[in-house]
C-alpha cells in the first residue's frame, strides 16, 4: 500500500499563489469579458483568506456572516487594483481586506456603549436566540429567552434596544473589560437606554425598521437585502447611513 503525502500548507499557499498570479498576468491584457472571468478565478483561490481575516474581527458584536461577506467585497476590490510587478498580490490583498473590515466596524459599532450587564446579555440572548431557534423551529419570544439567560424579560428587551446603538471599539488591539470608554447609566446622569430611544424616535420610519429588522430581528445584511429587496452592499450603505444620522441626533439630544 503506497502512502501519498499531504503537501504542507507552505506549499499549497506558493501554488496558489503561483496560480494566482499566473491569472493576474493573463488579465493585465485580456479583453473585459475575459479580464472579468480571470480575476474572479483570482478571487476564488483567495476565499479562505478572506474568510481567516474575517474570523480575526469575530467575536465584536458583528455577525461573522456579515464579516465574510465585507471581507471577500475586499478580496474582490483587492483583485482588480492590483498591479502585477507591484510585489506579491497578498501583500497587497490583505490590508485591503482588513481596511474594509475596519471601515465596517466603524460604520456598525456601537453608537453609545450600554452598561455592561446589557452586553452581557445581549450575548447571551444572540447565543440563546440561535439555538431556541433550532430547537422550536421558531423565534422564541423575550420570556422564553429570558427564562433560558437568567433574567427578566424586560432586560432581554432593554438589551434589545440597546443593540441598536452597537458601534465598534478599537480594532487594532483585542478589547479588554472595562478599559473601553462608556456612557452609562449613573456616570455623568446620562441613561443610555432613554438617550438611544429619543435618538431612535427621530429617525424616519424606513430607518427605523432597517434597525428594526438588524438588532431585534437579528437579521443579517444578506436576510435584510432579501426583505427590502435590495442588495446586501446596498443595506451596508443603508446601515452606514443610519448610523451616522444616530450619532448627530445624539450628539444633539446628548
Amino acid at each position: 500500500m503506497t502512502v501519498t503525502a499531504k503537501p504542507d500548507s507552505a506549499a499549497l499557499d506558493q501554488r496558489t499563489a503561483t496560480q494566482a498570479e499566473d491569472l493576474l498576468a493573463q488579465a493585465c491584457c485580456a479583453e473585459p469579458g475575459r479580464r472579468e472571468q480571470l480575476l474572479n478565478e483570482v478571487v476564488v483561490l483567495y476565499l479562505p483568506l478572506a474568510r481567516r481575516l474575517a474570523m480575526r474581527y469575530s467575536g465584536r458584536g458583528e455577525e461573522f456572516d456579515d464579516l465574510e461577506q465585507v471581507a471577500r467585497d475586499g478580496l474582490v476590490e483587492a483583485s482588480r487594483r492590483y498591479q502585477p510587478g507591484h510585489g506579491g498580490f497578498v501583500a497587497f490583498a490583505v490590508p485591503t481586506i482588513q481596511g474594509k473590515l475596519k471601515r465596517h466596524f466603524r460604520d456598525h459599532g456601537w453608537l453609545v456603549r450600554p452598561p455592561r450587564q446589557l452586553q452581557e446579555v445581549l450575548i447571551g440572548v444572540r447565543r440563546q436566540w440561535a439555538q431556541s431557534a433550532q430547537e422550536l423551529g421558531s423565534e422564541p419570544d423575550d420570556g422564553a429567552l429570558a427564562a433560558a439567560v437568567g433574567v427578566d424579560a424586560q432586560v432581554v428587551k432593554e438589551a434589545r434596544q440597546a443593540a441598536a446603538g452597537y458601534r465598534g471599539g478599537s480594532l487594532d488591539t483585542p478589547a479588554v473589560a472595562g478599559a473601553e470608554s462608556r456612557v452609562e447609566t449613573g456616570e455623568d446622569g446620562i441613561d443610555t437606554r432613554v438617550l438611544i430611544g429619543k435618538a431612535i424616535a427621530r429617525l424616519d420610519e424606513p430607518e427605523r425598521r432597517l434597525l428594526k429588522l438588524r438588532y431585534v430581528d437579528e437579521l443579517s445584511q444578506d436576510a435584510i437585502a432579501t426583505e427590502i429587496r435590495t442588495s446586501q452592499m446596498q443595506v451596508s450603505r443603508l446601515l452606514a447611513r443610519t448610523h451616522g444620522r444616530l450619532r448627530e441626533i445624539i450628539g444633539e439630544v446628548g
